[in-house]
């Protein structure tokens, strides 16, 4: 995973120089943009969406190796630019241990002016997407390929942000359901975390339906597996591992399956605890810290994981029982279990 990693980054690190040089052109204030864009890319990261996206294309026997490294770029553009605007959406100022592209604009002026920080975050966040098909189109794969992994793209981002909407709208509501928290994560988390890299990538091979439908089976299975994990990660993680304000979850009132199956099983006393620090704009350490021993105390924590876990042994089956070679079966299994093992 290190030595892609490293590769991956160079090939960012040389498509954002080449920006700046072309944006410099334009003026000192765009180009400082694609400066902060390439800061913010390259400041942290897993690659774990760049890594499916080759593992994938590998997994069909592909073998234009420093192109699909290439490629994989792009999914860390799309990365960026979901997470500058979901930075903002979730008034987060901080982001993978430094600031979020829109409080570092909020502070461009004498005066703080978060309306011009959105602003520009906003656009900065739409340069990364244009990105994404700049990067998958100066690849040497033929037409017809990139234009089947750049429809998939979009057609991906396109339910991300449906997937976005309905969480938006699911923490704004008190009473929510189990099938309701598994719509978002379907459409906001699996699709760009797996179903997007694996089939970009499967895409730019050479087509073999049952790689394939294994594939969407691990994608699928992978990706709800991620979103589960990371709501426990939003509660129970490390800031200084994250990168990200503990506790935040629940100050923006996400609805997950830690908290359903808390709200489930606590007391009166307990609910009312937990409901009342959904939504509140500050938690302190003693309140997250009691909210922690809950969520423990209900068995939630213990259920999450499980059906994390579950998740993952479906992912990995389906790998096992195909006849993708053993090497990709491999790396897709490290990655499966690298998802539950995570710390940040």
């Amino acid at each position: 995973m290190n030595k892609y990693k490293e590769k991956i980054n160079l090939v960012l690190q040389n498509f954002f120089d080449a920006k700046i040089i072309q944006t410099a052109k334009i003026s000192k204030f765009n180009c400082d943009i694609v400066k902060i864009l390439k800061e913010y890319t390259l400041r942290g990261g897993k690659r774990l969406r760049s890594l499916l996206m080759i593992y994938a294309y590998q997994a069909l026997g592909g073998n234009k190796q420093s192109e699909i490294i290439k490629a994989s770029a792009a999914m860390e553009l799309v990365q960026t630019s979901l997470l500058i605007h979901d930075d903002i959406m979730d008034q987060d100022n901080l982001r993978r241990g430094g600031e979020s592209v829109h409080y570092k604009y909020s502070k461009y002026f004498d005066e703080v002016n978060e309306h011009f920080g959105v602003s520009i975050a906003i656009i900065a966040g739409n340069i990364a997407a244009s990105y994404v098909f700049d990067v998958i189109g100066n690849t040497t794969f033929s037409d017809s390929k990139k234009i089947k992994a750049m429809q998939i793209i979009i057609d991906y981002l396109a339910q991300v942000n449906f997937g976005q909407a309905e969480d938006i709208l699911l923490s704004k509501k008190e009473n929510f359901t189990e099938a309701g928290i598994e719509k978002v994560h379907y459409f906001k988390s699996m699709t760009y975390t797996a179903m997007m890299p694996i089939l970009s990538g499967a895409s730019l091979a050479d087509y073999d339906k049952e790689k394939i439908n294994a594939l969407k089976i691990y994608a699928q299975n992978v990706g709800l597996a991620f979103q589960i994990h990371d709501d426990i990660i939003g509660i129970f993680g490390d800031t200084k591992k994250t990168g990200k304000p503990n506790g935040s979850d629940l100050s923006q009132n996400k609805k997950t399956f830690l908290i359903l199956k808390t709200l489930e099983y606590a007391s009166k006393t307990e609910q009312e605890f937990i409901k009342k620090l959904l939504g509140q704009k500050s938690i302190t350490v003693y309140e997250l810290e009691k909210a922690r021993k809950i969520i423990i105390k209900t068995k939630s924590l213990e259920y999450s994981r499980k059906k994390a876990q579950k998740l993952i042994g479906k992912a990995i089956n389906a790998i096992q029982k195909s006849t993708i070679n053993q090497k990709s079966q491999i790396d897709l299994i490290k990655i499966a279990n690298f998802i539950i093992d995570r710390e940040k």
